[in-house]
Protein backbone atom coordinates (compact mmCIF):
# COMPACT_ATOMS: atom_id res chain seq x y z
CA UNK A 1 0.00 0.00 0.00
CA UNK A 2 1.32 3.45 -0.91
CA UNK A 3 2.57 5.46 2.06
CA UNK A 4 0.93 8.84 2.73
CA UNK A 5 2.73 11.93 1.45
CA UNK A 6 3.65 13.08 4.97
CA UNK A 7 5.34 9.78 5.73
CA UNK A 8 7.35 9.94 2.50
CA UNK A 9 8.51 13.48 3.31
CA UNK A 10 9.53 12.41 6.83
CA UNK A 11 11.45 9.42 5.42
CA UNK A 12 13.25 11.68 2.95
CA UNK A 13 14.26 14.03 5.75
CA UNK A 14 15.57 11.15 7.88
CA UNK A 15 17.60 9.79 4.95
CA UNK A 16 19.06 13.25 4.26
CA UNK A 17 20.09 13.70 7.89
CA UNK A 18 21.66 10.22 7.92
CA UNK A 19 23.72 10.92 4.79
CA UNK A 20 24.83 14.28 6.19
CA UNK A 21 25.91 12.60 9.42
CA UNK A 22 27.87 9.92 7.57
CA UNK A 23 29.64 12.48 5.39
CA UNK A 24 30.43 14.68 8.39
CA UNK A 25 31.73 11.68 10.35
CA UNK A 26 33.94 10.59 7.46
CA UNK A 27 35.31 14.11 7.18
CA UNK A 28 36.01 14.21 10.90
CA UNK A 29 37.86 10.87 10.70
CA UNK A 30 40.01 12.17 7.88
CA UNK A 31 40.94 15.26 9.86
CA UNK A 32 41.75 13.13 12.91
CA UNK A 33 43.97 10.78 10.88
CA UNK A 34 45.71 13.79 9.37
CA UNK A 35 46.61 14.95 12.86
CA UNK A 36 47.85 11.51 13.93
CA UNK A 37 50.12 11.02 10.90
CA UNK A 38 51.32 14.59 10.86
CA UNK A 39 54.95 13.41 10.49
CA UNK A 40 54.30 12.30 6.92
CA UNK A 41 55.15 14.87 4.27
CA UNK A 42 52.05 14.75 2.06
CA UNK A 43 49.48 12.51 3.78
CA UNK A 44 48.35 15.04 6.46
CA UNK A 45 47.74 17.75 3.91
CA UNK A 46 45.71 15.47 1.64
CA UNK A 47 43.62 14.04 4.45
CA UNK A 48 43.09 17.50 5.92
CA UNK A 49 41.84 18.84 2.61
CA UNK A 50 39.54 15.86 2.05
CA UNK A 51 38.21 15.95 5.62
CA UNK A 52 37.59 19.69 5.55
CA UNK A 53 35.73 19.39 2.24
CA UNK A 54 33.55 16.58 3.56
CA UNK A 55 32.70 18.43 6.77
CA UNK A 56 31.89 21.61 4.84
CA UNK A 57 29.71 19.66 2.42
CA UNK A 58 27.84 18.02 5.29
CA UNK A 59 27.19 21.36 6.97
CA UNK A 60 25.98 22.99 3.76
CA UNK A 61 23.74 20.01 2.98
CA UNK A 62 22.36 20.03 6.51
CA UNK A 63 21.52 23.75 6.39
CA UNK A 64 19.96 23.82 2.95
CA UNK A 65 18.47 20.32 2.90
CA UNK A 66 15.33 21.21 4.81
CA UNK A 67 14.79 24.30 2.66
CA UNK A 68 15.06 22.24 -0.53
CA UNK A 69 12.61 19.61 0.73
CA UNK A 70 10.13 22.29 1.78
CA UNK A 71 10.35 24.10 -1.56
CA UNK A 72 10.00 20.82 -3.46
CA UNK A 73 6.93 19.91 -1.41
CA UNK A 74 5.35 23.29 -2.09
CA UNK A 75 6.06 22.98 -5.80
CA UNK A 76 4.50 19.51 -5.90
CA UNK A 77 1.43 20.76 -4.00
CA UNK A 78 1.00 23.65 -6.42
CA UNK A 79 1.40 21.36 -9.42
CA UNK A 80 -1.18 18.90 -8.08
CA UNK A 81 -3.61 21.71 -7.26
CA UNK A 82 -3.30 23.23 -10.74
CA UNK A 83 -3.72 19.82 -12.40
CA UNK A 84 -6.83 19.04 -10.35
CA UNK A 85 -8.30 22.48 -11.02
CA UNK A 86 -7.76 22.10 -14.77
CA UNK A 87 -9.22 18.60 -14.77
CA UNK A 88 -12.29 19.54 -12.74
CA UNK A 89 -12.96 22.92 -14.35
CA UNK A 90 -15.45 21.57 -16.95
CA UNK A 91 -17.33 19.60 -14.29
CA UNK A 92 -17.35 22.55 -11.91
CA UNK A 93 -18.59 24.89 -14.63
CA UNK A 94 -21.49 22.57 -15.47
CA UNK A 95 -22.30 22.06 -11.81
CA UNK A 96 -22.29 25.76 -10.97
CA UNK A 97 -24.43 26.56 -14.01
CA UNK A 98 -27.22 24.55 -12.36
CA UNK A 99 -26.79 26.20 -8.95
CA UNK A 100 -29.12 28.72 -7.35
CA UNK A 101 -27.27 32.01 -6.97
CA UNK A 102 -27.63 34.76 -4.37
CA UNK A 103 -29.98 32.63 -2.29
CA UNK A 104 -31.89 34.66 0.31
CA UNK A 105 -34.13 33.05 2.94
CA UNK A 106 -36.12 35.26 5.30
CA UNK A 107 -38.45 33.82 7.92
CA UNK A 108 -40.66 35.45 10.54
CA UNK A 109 -42.12 33.41 13.39
CA UNK A 110 -45.02 34.46 15.60
CA UNK A 111 -47.94 33.03 17.55
CA UNK A 112 -51.14 32.26 15.65
CA UNK A 113 -54.02 34.71 16.12
CA UNK A 114 -56.61 31.98 16.64
CA UNK A 115 -54.57 29.83 19.06
CA UNK A 116 -54.39 31.29 22.60
CA UNK A 117 -52.54 28.20 23.81
CA UNK A 118 -49.52 29.12 21.64
CA UNK A 119 -49.13 25.52 20.48
CA UNK A 120 -49.39 26.64 16.85
CA UNK A 121 -47.18 29.29 15.30
CA UNK A 122 -47.41 31.24 12.07
CA UNK A 123 -44.34 31.05 9.88
CA UNK A 124 -43.94 33.61 7.13
CA UNK A 125 -41.28 32.90 4.51
CA UNK A 126 -39.81 34.96 1.70
CA UNK A 127 -37.29 33.24 -0.56
CA UNK A 128 -35.35 34.78 -3.43
CA UNK A 129 -32.55 33.58 -5.72
CA UNK A 130 -31.29 33.64 -9.29
CA UNK A 131 -31.36 30.72 -11.71
CA UNK A 132 -30.57 30.19 -15.39
CA UNK A 133 -33.36 27.85 -16.50
CA UNK A 134 -36.85 28.92 -15.42
CA UNK A 135 -39.41 26.09 -15.82
CA UNK A 136 -42.78 26.66 -17.48
CA UNK A 137 -44.46 26.30 -14.09
CA UNK A 138 -43.47 27.11 -10.54
CA UNK A 139 -45.14 24.69 -8.15
CA UNK A 140 -45.69 24.94 -4.39
CA UNK A 141 -46.87 21.87 -2.48
CA UNK A 142 -47.86 21.27 1.14
CA UNK A 143 -48.56 17.81 2.59
CA UNK A 144 -50.26 17.07 5.90
CA UNK A 145 -47.94 14.36 7.20
CA UNK A 146 -44.88 14.00 9.40
CA UNK A 147 -43.21 11.50 7.04
CA UNK A 148 -40.26 13.19 5.34
CA UNK A 149 -40.23 10.55 2.61
CA UNK A 150 -43.54 11.92 1.36
CA UNK A 151 -41.58 14.73 -0.30
CA UNK A 152 -39.30 12.34 -2.22
CA UNK A 153 -41.33 12.40 -5.49
CA UNK A 154 -40.98 16.20 -5.60
CA UNK A 155 -37.28 16.64 -4.81
CA UNK A 156 -35.87 16.20 -8.34
CA UNK A 157 -38.66 17.87 -10.33
CA UNK A 158 -37.37 21.41 -11.15
CA UNK A 159 -40.92 22.77 -11.26
CA UNK A 160 -41.30 22.39 -7.49
CA UNK A 161 -39.67 25.41 -5.87
CA UNK A 162 -41.33 24.98 -2.46
CA UNK A 163 -42.09 21.76 -0.58
CA UNK A 164 -43.58 21.73 2.90
CA UNK A 165 -44.94 19.40 5.57
CA UNK A 166 -47.50 20.22 8.29
CA UNK A 167 -49.11 18.17 11.03
CA UNK A 168 -51.51 15.50 9.81
CA UNK A 169 -54.28 17.09 11.90
CA UNK A 170 -54.17 20.23 9.72
CA UNK A 171 -55.80 20.84 6.35
CA UNK A 172 -53.39 22.35 3.78
CA UNK A 173 -56.39 23.59 1.78
CA UNK A 174 -57.10 26.18 4.48
CA UNK A 175 -55.35 29.51 3.97
CA UNK A 176 -54.35 29.82 7.62
CA UNK A 177 -52.43 26.57 7.18
CA UNK A 178 -50.85 27.11 3.76
CA UNK A 179 -50.99 30.17 1.56
CA UNK A 180 -48.77 31.27 -1.34
CA UNK A 181 -48.41 35.03 -1.64
CA UNK A 182 -46.79 37.02 -4.43
CA UNK A 183 -44.64 35.12 -6.93
CA UNK A 184 -42.24 37.27 -8.94
CA UNK A 185 -39.99 36.50 -11.90
CA UNK A 186 -37.50 39.26 -12.74
CA UNK A 187 -39.45 41.57 -10.47
CA UNK A 188 -42.79 41.01 -12.22
CA UNK A 189 -45.70 39.57 -10.24
CA UNK A 190 -47.11 36.47 -11.94
CA UNK A 191 -50.89 36.31 -11.59
CA UNK A 192 -51.65 33.19 -13.66
CA UNK A 193 -52.10 30.52 -10.98
CA UNK A 194 -54.35 27.67 -9.95
CA UNK A 195 -54.79 25.59 -6.81
CA UNK A 196 -54.92 21.80 -7.05
CA UNK A 197 -55.80 19.03 -4.61
CA UNK A 198 -53.38 16.25 -5.56
CA UNK A 199 -54.01 12.70 -4.39
CA UNK A 200 -51.20 11.64 -2.07
CA UNK A 201 -51.47 8.33 -0.25
CA UNK A 202 -51.96 8.84 3.46
CA UNK A 203 -51.88 12.63 3.40
CA UNK A 204 -54.03 15.59 2.50
CA UNK A 205 -52.32 17.97 0.11
CA UNK A 206 -52.56 21.36 -1.52
CA UNK A 207 -50.62 22.46 -4.58
CA UNK A 208 -50.37 25.91 -6.15
CA UNK A 209 -49.26 26.08 -9.79
CA UNK A 210 -47.99 29.38 -11.23
CA UNK A 211 -47.54 29.55 -15.00
CA UNK A 212 -44.50 31.56 -16.15
CA UNK A 213 -44.88 33.51 -19.45
CA UNK A 214 -42.47 32.57 -22.24
CA UNK A 215 -41.01 36.08 -22.33
CA UNK A 216 -39.69 35.57 -18.80
CA UNK A 217 -38.01 32.28 -19.67
CA UNK A 218 -35.47 33.53 -22.22
CA UNK A 219 -31.89 32.18 -21.89
CA UNK A 220 -29.92 33.94 -19.18
CA UNK A 221 -30.04 34.59 -15.47
CA UNK A 222 -33.46 35.26 -13.92
CA UNK A 223 -34.54 36.28 -10.43
CA UNK A 224 -37.18 34.21 -8.62
CA UNK A 225 -38.93 35.50 -5.52
CA UNK A 226 -41.97 34.30 -3.59
CA UNK A 227 -43.70 34.57 -0.22
CA UNK A 228 -45.42 31.74 1.68
CA UNK A 229 -47.38 31.55 4.92
CA UNK A 230 -47.63 28.27 6.83
CA UNK A 231 -48.74 27.00 10.23
CA UNK A 232 -46.32 25.16 12.48
CA UNK A 233 -47.20 22.98 15.47
CA UNK A 234 -44.74 23.28 18.36
CA UNK A 235 -46.88 22.13 21.29
CA UNK A 236 -45.56 23.12 24.69
CA UNK A 237 -41.90 22.92 23.65
CA UNK A 238 -39.81 25.75 25.00
CA UNK A 239 -36.92 25.04 22.61
CA UNK A 240 -37.98 25.33 18.97
CA UNK A 241 -36.12 24.16 15.88
CA UNK A 242 -36.60 26.16 12.68
CA UNK A 243 -34.93 24.55 9.68
CA UNK A 244 -34.69 25.04 5.95
CA UNK A 245 -33.51 22.26 3.65
CA UNK A 246 -31.74 22.87 0.33
CA UNK A 247 -32.87 20.60 -2.49
CA UNK A 248 -30.40 22.03 -5.04
CA UNK A 249 -26.82 23.24 -5.12
CA UNK A 250 -26.64 26.83 -3.85
CA UNK A 251 -23.67 29.03 -4.75
CA UNK A 252 -24.02 31.33 -1.72
CA UNK A 253 -26.74 32.08 0.78
CA UNK A 254 -28.04 34.38 3.46
CA UNK A 255 -30.56 33.14 6.01
CA UNK A 256 -32.44 35.38 8.46
CA UNK A 257 -34.92 34.54 11.17
CA UNK A 258 -36.98 37.04 13.18
CA UNK A 259 -39.52 36.29 15.90
CA UNK A 260 -42.48 38.29 17.13
CA UNK A 261 -42.61 39.75 20.63
CA UNK A 262 -45.65 37.60 21.51
CA UNK A 263 -43.50 34.49 21.20
CA UNK A 264 -41.50 35.54 24.26
CA UNK A 265 -38.18 34.36 22.83
CA UNK A 266 -35.20 34.54 25.16
CA UNK A 267 -32.53 33.44 22.66
CA UNK A 268 -32.09 32.73 18.95
CA UNK A 269 -29.18 30.41 18.16
CA UNK A 270 -28.12 30.01 14.49
CA UNK A 271 -26.31 26.81 13.49
CA UNK A 272 -24.32 25.82 10.38
CA UNK A 273 -23.40 22.30 11.50
CA UNK A 274 -25.53 20.65 8.79
CA UNK A 275 -24.15 22.63 5.84
CA UNK A 276 -22.08 20.53 3.42
CA UNK A 277 -19.72 22.81 1.42
CA UNK A 278 -18.57 22.25 -2.15
CA UNK A 279 -14.80 22.70 -2.23
CA UNK A 280 -12.98 24.77 0.40
CA UNK A 281 -15.29 26.48 2.85
CA UNK A 282 -14.91 30.17 3.63
CA UNK A 283 -15.64 31.98 6.85
CA UNK A 284 -19.37 32.17 7.55
CA UNK A 285 -21.32 34.71 9.55
CA UNK A 286 -23.41 33.06 12.27
CA UNK A 287 -24.67 35.45 14.92
CA UNK A 288 -27.67 37.24 16.44
CA UNK A 289 -29.35 39.60 14.03
CA UNK A 290 -29.20 42.57 16.40
CA UNK A 291 -27.01 43.55 19.36
CA UNK A 292 -28.15 42.82 22.92
CA UNK A 293 -30.75 43.05 24.29
CA UNK A 294 -32.48 42.68 20.89
CA UNK A 295 -30.43 39.59 20.00
CA UNK A 296 -33.27 37.39 21.25
CA UNK A 297 -35.57 38.41 18.38
CA UNK A 298 -33.50 37.38 15.39
CA UNK A 299 -30.49 35.55 13.96
CA UNK A 300 -28.51 35.54 10.72
CA UNK A 301 -26.36 33.03 8.85
CA UNK A 302 -24.36 34.20 5.82
CA UNK A 303 -22.60 31.48 3.80
CA UNK A 304 -20.22 32.81 1.08
CA UNK A 305 -19.27 29.41 -0.39
CA UNK A 306 -21.30 26.82 -2.39
CA UNK A 307 -23.51 24.42 -0.44
CA UNK A 308 -24.40 20.91 -1.55
CA UNK A 309 -27.96 19.81 -2.13
CA UNK A 310 -29.19 18.23 1.09
CA UNK A 311 -27.61 20.86 3.32
CA UNK A 312 -29.72 22.31 6.12
CA UNK A 313 -29.64 25.61 7.97
CA UNK A 314 -30.99 25.53 11.51
CA UNK A 315 -32.13 28.15 14.02
CA UNK A 316 -32.92 27.17 17.60
CA UNK A 317 -35.28 29.43 19.50
CA UNK A 318 -35.71 29.39 23.28
CA UNK A 319 -39.04 30.82 24.29
CA UNK A 320 -40.80 31.72 27.51
CA UNK A 321 -44.52 31.88 28.09
CA UNK A 322 -44.72 35.58 27.11
CA UNK A 323 -47.88 37.63 26.66
CA UNK A 324 -50.40 36.80 24.00
CA UNK A 325 -50.57 38.96 20.89
CA UNK A 326 -53.83 40.48 22.10
CA UNK A 327 -52.44 41.41 25.47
Amino acid sequence: MRAPRTELIAETRRSTLLYNALVGTLGGVCVAVAVVVSNDAWMPSALGLIGGALVSAALVSFVFGSITIRETTQQVDRAVAVALEDALAPVRGTLYAMALESYRWDCHLDVADDDPSHEYLEQGLRIAYRMSDVPEELRFICLATTRDEALTPYTTDPRYVFRWLVEDTLDPQQEQVFRVGDVLVDGEIIGDRKTLTPHVAGARASEVVVTVPDRLRAPGSHSIEFAVRTRKFVGRDERLRIQTHLFKLVSDGEFRLTVGAALGATRVEPSTGQIAPVGPSLRTVCSPLYPAPLGSIGGIIRVPHPMQAGSSVVFRVDRGRGPSRNG
